[in-house]
């Protein structure tokens, strides 16, 4: 596990969690986290970019690159084909160092979004053709019913909550914290 680093550091009595008016719904089924080391099962292509192998049947839809003191690297891109994932970085890779790729993988037998209906939210696709929305609501009381419709050809109906909708603070650990 790594804790990334932020800027923002609550103080010790604050709570973490935060109230929010936001639902990021990313679909139905298998979504797996792996982790992936430069030398053991990825490796630096040139000086900006690290190339991994995937399994067939997953597609990656988000990833991190962290150094191997656990600091975020800012990326440029990742790109995919079957059976393989691509990391452009914004900083220049240093071949002695080894460097850690998190990333989130959706399975094939995910049921992909293809829209969502919402009774009191706006609702935005926010990665088109990977199926990850984002429903805003202009308060926290009450609750609101989705449809939501699957590439698949089905559909079905949640009802969420409002008031139980929260996100996580970031938080900056002291180096002697620092999980990598």
């Amino acid at each position: 596990m790594a804790v990334l680093a932020s800027s923002t550091e609550p103080e010790p009595t604050e709570s973490l969690l935060q109230q929010t008016n936001e639902l990021l719904i990313i679909g139905k089924g298998a979504i797996v986290y792996k982790e992936f080391t430069t030398g053991v099962d990825a490796r630096i292509i040139d000086s900006q970019t690290i190339g991994i192998g995937i399994p067939f049947n997953y597609y990656p839809f988000m990833c991190m690159v962290l150094d191997d003191a656990g600091n975020g690297i800012p990326m440029q891109e990742f790109t995919s084909a079957p059976g393989s994932l691509t990391v452009k970085v914004a900083a220049t890779l240093d071949s002695t160092k080894t460097y850690k790729i998190i990333a989130f993988l959706i399975g094939d037998s995910m049921k992909i979004i293809t829209s969502i209906q919402s009774q009191s939210g706006t609702v935005t696709e926010i990665a088109p053709g990977f199926g990850i929305f984002k429903v805003i609501y202009n308060d926290t009381e009450g609750t609101d019913t989705l449809t939501i419709n699957y590439d698949d050809g089905t559909s079905e109906t949640i009802t969420v909550d409002k008031s139980n909708l929260w996100t996580v603070l970031p938080m900056q650990l002291p180096d002697a914290e620092r999980v990598a």
